[in-house]
């Protein structure tokens, strides 16, 4: 076992710094003149079709009523999210689908300073494909607002995530995501991980949704100084395997808990909690406290399994 938590230390770290590394060097990076204007009345989907890998596709001011399927390396780059709207009739697809025509396949693709309304899901990355959404506001999708699945990744930052019936952010299959400086909220689920997805969560604040973050299967979650607040139930739930490392984060006001695991809290539920937790220095206060998650702070209680030594901040916290 303690082999196990070093291990798990040592992943969280690494992913951390190429997550930092990577970020800088992507997210922030200069994309380049445009090659390819497309003007409001004019196909950005007959754009795609047309234009070479590689190729910068910029939208002018304006709102077109078009899903797209983008199937190839290239960027898709607006004006802004209050000037450039993207909004999918279709109540099957995604508003904007990242696929790989081969399944083997890889392409990049990079989607910036739009705002991406739909009847059914805002984004969805899916099979081989690598996608960094950047500056987006992915909002009032009827189902979802972002989906990673496969053996997709995604980089999704500085984005507002919000409003959806379903997901804001749901990683599934062997898919794995980095989200960034990033706001979701009001989403039945903020972020979803099922399966062997992988999230890395830097500086996300994750509030008003029904569960902040919820991890099964053998989903794992890298949380470091994120904000977790006022979710109508959990800030964080765990369930199976699903198994989190957090540092330096803060999970206040929440409905119940502010971490619960499957078991024993919910014992009425099958399945019971096998993951692991990992971590330290968590603001997390129980109920009798200033911003206290009104069930309790973490459901079994802390200390003792399967919390380890540290994981709250100082000793002064009631759970």
């Amino acid at each position: 076992m303690l082999y196990r938590k070093r291990w798990l230390w040592f992943v969280a770290l690494i992913t951390l710094v190429l997550t930092v590394s990577w970020s800088t060097l992507v997210v922030g990076q200069e994309e380049g003149p445009c090659t390819i204007h497309v003007k409001p009345g004019e196909s950005i989907q007959a754009a795609i079709d047309g234009a070479e890998e590689g190729d910068i596709i910029c939208l002018e001011e304006g709102t077109w009523l078009t899903n797209l399927e983008i199937t190839k390396s290239l960027t898709i780059r607006g004006v802004g999210t209050s000037k450039t709207t993207i909004e999918g009739p279709s109540r099957s697809l995604a508003t904007i689908s990242v696929r790989s025509q081969a399944k083997n396949k890889a392409i990049f693709v990079r989607i910036l300073g739009l705002s991406v309304h739909g009847e059914y899901e805002g984004i969805e990355v899916r099979d081989s494909a690598e996608a960094v959404i950047t500056a987006c506001s992915i909002s009032d999708n009827y189902w979802g607002g972002i989906t990673v699945s496969d053996r997709a990744q995604a980089t999704i930052a500085d984005c507002t995530i919000a409003n959806h019936h379903d997901t804001g952010i749901a990683i599934a299959g062997a898919a794995s995501a980095r989200i960034i400086d990033c706001e979701v909220s009001g989403n039945h689920w903020g972020i979803f991980l099922n399966h062997s997805a992988h999230a890395t969560i830097l500086r996300v604040e994750i509030k008003n949704n029904h569960w902040g973050i919820w991890a099964l299967g053998q989903a794992h979650a890298v949380i470091e100084d994120s904000d977790i607040f006022h979710n109508e139930y959990d800030g964080i739930r765990l369930q199976e395997s699903g198994s989190i490392n957090l540092t330096e984060s803060r999970i206040s006001t929440n409905h119940c808990y502010g971490i619960a695991l499957h078991s024993p809290c919910y014992i009425q539920e099958e399945n019971g909690f096998t993951g692991e937790v990992t971590g330290k220095g968590n603001f997390i206060p129980g109920p009798t406290q200033p911003n206290g998650n009104q069930e309790g702070s973490l459901c079994p209680s802390y200390p003792g399994e399967p919390w380890p030594e540290g994981f709250l901040k100082g000793e002064e916290y009631e759970t």
